[in-house]
């Protein structure tokens, strides 16, 4: 069985790596569709270098503070000042992991929903159609 300290370290460093994955299929499924919007190329470049650079940066200060230094346990590590800072035990609002989830993460989810609503909202589509397939991409968001 995992101790905490291992336990907080797989399910909270590891998903710098996932999110950005995740996020980039759809800016590269974006770019694939509206390739001929000059704009829209421009916003999924931008929107892939802030998701990578943002992510790989959390998981390098991630790695920093969570993995024991030479001749430190894991569990020696984990009740360390440097975990406080990574998983904010005292003030959870200020932790590194509350940062990424909530802020930056939401702002990023919020910037791959509208790229595609505000390139389909240029077509030359029906009332009608325009919608329907505004609403295909608004799904994202539930």
């Amino acid at each position: 069985m995992l101790k905490a300290s291992k336990t907080s370290f797989f399910t909270n460093v590891p998903v710098n790596l996932i999110w950005p994955c995740a996020k980039s299929s759809f800016l590269l499924m974006y770019l694939d569709l509206f390739r001929p919007l000059k704009w829209l190329r421009y916003g999924v470049y931008v929107g892939l270098f802030v998701t990578w650079g943002f992510y790989l940066s959390v998981f390098i200060a991630m790695m920093y503070y969570t993995v024991p230094p030479p001749g430190k346990t894991w569990e020696e590590s984990f009740h360390g000042m440097a975990s406080y800072h990574a998983f904010g035990k005292d003030l959870p609002i200020c932790s590194l992991g509350f940062v990424l989830d909530v802020y930056v993460g939401f702002i990023l989810d919020i910037y791959i929903i509208c790229l595609p609503l505000a390139a389909l909202s240029t077509l030359k589509l029906s009332r009608r159609k325009k919608i329907g397939v505004m609403i295909f991409f608004a799904t994202g968001g539930v």
